[in-house]
């Protein structure tokens, strides 16, 4: 049986924190965010959420309170301890985009079953971060779960892996990808560990491929406007507390796999998507990435 088809079972299980791990660009970000969405759900079945109730929608939209993403923050690009335990000393406007998990975790979920905290990559949590989080993976209130992504299992503190229950997780398979996104399946294979999020939702799914097809207009005075579309799906599509610079790198990640696939004859389209994508995740301005895009485009 797959995990895919375990995730009920799963969300039902009084284990409190799971490790989904696997090479990168496999299907562990998206197992764990599935069984997030059932641990959520008021009438998860075998097969996960049910997609319906009011709890599915609130996760889906990125705004359920009960539940926080813990990811990659500040200049460094790692998990820092005021993303576990408040750091008075820090400004506001220098405190990390969520709510520290301990502050989280003192009370219990306004209206799910649990309260839920996924941290994606978990490896990326620097020393100090890493202690502060196992004190709360050691004892951890009994409505609390915890789901944790990596494609480095062997970066986590052994007290870290051994407190969770490892699940391991291949590259999406060919079958899986066409069950899931039908005609799509291309898309979905070209970016697997992006399919969910640009691809599971029809509205999502509807912009990104008008924004692939819209491609060869930025010759044509329309870059200004491709760029508000883009900004404005990167937004869209982003988990609730990702920073701004992340969910643009991951749209333009998609982006770059999308034009392969819709464009193969245009291989000049996907090099400025990747230096932009590379600007992205280093310490560029998303703007001015955009901006060179869009004009390498053109």
């Amino acid at each position: 049986m797959s995990v895919f088809d375990r995730l009920g079972e799963l969300s039902q299980s009084d284990t409190h924190a799971f490790l989904f791990y696997g090479p990168e660009g496999g299907s562990q970000n998206g197992y764990a965010r599935d069984l997030c969405r059932a641990w959520m759900c008021s009438n998860p079945s075998r097969e996960g959420a049910c997609g319906e109730c009011p709890n599915c929608g609130s996760f889906d939209r990125g705004t359920h309170p009960d539940f926080t993403l813990v990811t990659l923050w500040g200049s460094g690009r790692q998990i820092r301890q005021p993303q576990f335990v408040r750091d008075y000393t820090l400004k506001e406007k220098d405190q990390p985009p969520h709510i520290p998990v301990l502050d989280f975790a003192r009370t219990p979920p306004l209206t799910s079953r649990h309260k839920v905290v996924l941290i994606d990559p978990v490896d990326a949590m620097n020393s100090a971060a890493s202690n502060s989080f196992l004190k709360t993976l050691e004892e951890p209130p009994p409505y609390l779960r915890f789901a944790l992504v990596t494609s480095a299992v062997s970066r986590l503190l052994p007290t870290i892996r051994s407190r969770c229950l490892g699940i391991a997780c291949e590259s999406l398979a060919t079958e899986v990808l066409k069950e899931r996104f039908g005609e799509f399946a291309a898309y979905a294979e070209a970016f697997p560990h992006l399919a969910d999020r640009f691809l599971g939702d029809p509205e999502m799914r509807e912009s990104f491929l008008r924004l692939l097809e819209d491609l060869p207009r930025a010759a044509r005075g329309h870059a200004l406007r491709l760029t508000d579309v883009l900004r404005d799906l990167a937004d869209r599509a982003a988990p609730k507390d990702e920073p701004a610079r992340d969910s643009m790198a991951h749209a333009l990640e998609a982006l770059a796999c999308g034009a392969r696939v819709r464009w193969p004859e245009r291989p000049d389209f996907v090099e400025p998507i990747l230096e932009a994508h590379r600007r992205c995740k280093g310490q560029g301005s998303p703007g001015l990435a955009l901006d060179r895009m869009f004009a390498s485009l053109s």
